[in-house]
């Protein structure tokens, strides 16, 4: 099969939608769906795309898709100066051709358009053949992450059902669990980790929830005083994606995209931080909760605030959050690290896990040439979109 004869179209942003919901109308040439409307739709409105820019690159053979890459628009920010650059989203080659040349092919038409890309948290076969081809891609280190099992047999059970579906009994155990999970022992157990000297901390804040972010001058100032190139996560950057989401809240047909389409629950949670006493806008932070079959995990993503002593305010909230919600897992940068390791249960159930990245330059690359320079973050690529 390697010799086949294998044909690359290039989507721009404009035809996105278009050709999405063609795709999604004709499965005979389309088994292996490329991108799904609701999340073209969503992607037309990227504040940082251009209508010209290329955002999905699709192989077939004998008219047919045999794979794709997703590419996300984005923004490097340093010293206040933004410049475009792109995350690869969705590498997915059908299981039949993944010994032939259509993975090759798709990069290699990507590579073609001189575009700066960032690649995160991709599958270890990606990873593999992004290592492969170290021609084209540098690998600049990891990004270290928390993970909070907060039920951790739910989590554990969930795992092994998604890689032993056959096993009905797992199935069984998480629905006895799940009913579980909102007795009053979970409910205890989120409770006691919010400690008493953490409320009292934070008696002070009032978290607002909101439906959009306004940017707060004071605020702003701390997330710019860094001068080394970050990924750019502004107000523009953070509403787009409250209210274009990518993943629909509801049970659909089942599709033939491989990457997130639809969850049981998919939403995010907005807040602006006040004083209380001042009424004074202190900071905002964006959570997201997500529920796929029998597992609920919670994210900390965006978040902004004049002291670093309301970091510990946001944890709380969270929890409180995962509470309300019957969270099973909150995932969330390293920032709260010291935060949960001084907590003896928190400590007991949270782990460290890390993140690779991998970037590719282009010929007038916005990459400084020193790769340890660029700030990562847990919403780099489309971490905080799905």
């Amino acid at each position: 099969m390697s010799k086949l004869k294998i044909s690359v179209e290039r989507i721009h942003l404009n035809n996105l939608v278009a050709f999405a919901e063609k795709a999604e109308n004709d499965p005979h040439h389309y088994g292996a769906l490329p991108i799904t409307q609701v999340r073209a739709a969503a992607q037309e409105k990227n504040p940082s795309a251009s209508p010209d820019d290329i955002s999905l690159i699709v192989a077939y053979h004998e008219n047919k898709c045999i794979g794709y890459l997703g590419i996300l628009p984005c923004q490097l920010e340093c010293h206040g100066d933004l410049q475009k650059i792109y995350a690869l989203t969705t590498f997915y080659v059908v299981e039949e051709y993944r010994k032939t040349c259509a993975a090759l092919a798709i990069m290699q038409d990507a590579i073609a358009l001189n575009y700066d890309f960032l690649l995160a948290g991709f599958t270890p076969s990606a990873e593999r053949f992004y290592r492969r081809h170290d021609e084209w891609f540098d690998y600049i280190g990891v990004l270290p992450y928390n993970r909070i099992h907060l039920y951790p047999t739910v989590s554990l059970l969930w795992m092994l059902k998604e890689r032993l579906p056959f096993l009905s009994i797992i199935t069984n155990a998480l629905q006895i669990l799940n009913s579980l999970a909102g007795s009053l022992g979970f409910r205890f157990l989120t409770y006691y980790m919010i400690r008493p000297s953490q409320r009292n901390r934070c008696a002070d804040l009032d978290f607002r929830k909101i439906e959009r972010i306004e940017e707060v001058a004071g605020v702003a100032q701390r997330s710019k005083s860094e001068n080394r190139p970050k990924f750019y996560r502004g107000e523009s950057i953070i509403n787009w994606m409250i209210q274009h989401p990518w993943i629909n809240e509801r049970s659909g047909e089942p599709s033939s995209y491989e990457f997130s389409h639809y969850r049981d629950l998919f939403r995010f949670l907005a807040y602006e931080i006040f004083n209380n006493a001042t009424e004074k806008q202190v900071g905002y932070m964006i959570l997201s909760v997500s529920r796929k079959n029998e597992l609920t995990v919670m994210k900390i993503l965006d978040f902004e605030f004049e002291d670093d002593v309301h970091l510990e305010c946001i944890l709380n909230l969270t929890l409180r959050e995962a509470y309300r919600w019957k969270v099973d897992i909150i995932d969330g940068p390293a920032d709260f690290w010291g935060i949960i390791n001084s907590h003896k249960l928190l400590k007991l159930i949270a782990q460290r896990k890390q993140r690779g990245y991998f970037i590719h330059r282009s010929s007038n690359s916005a990459f400084s040439d020193d790769p340890q320079d660029l700030i990562l973050n847990f919403c780099d690529g489309d971490t905080a979109f799905t």
